[in-house]
């Protein structure tokens, strides 16, 4: 099964260089993607909505320790 096909997908970009989400929301075109710009803000995201399909994350974002 397509993934665009999986009801309620959820993919996130953990990313603070707003090109490259943007880069990447227009190769996921059809999908839903939410974006976060911090690490902080992911991890509040995911204690609010736990269930997440796909994580894409900066690796160097700063204070992500």
């Amino acid at each position: 099964m397509p993934l665009k096909h999986i009801p309620n997908f959820r993919l996130i970009i953990v990313e603070d260089e707003p090109d490259i989400v943007t880069a990447i929301k227009h190769m996921l075109t059809g999908f839903t993607v939410e974006s976060c710009d911090t690490l902080a803000q992911f991890v509040q995201r995911i204690k609010e909505e736990p269930f997440i399909h796909v994580v894409l994350l900066d690796l160097n974002l700063p204070n992500g320790q």
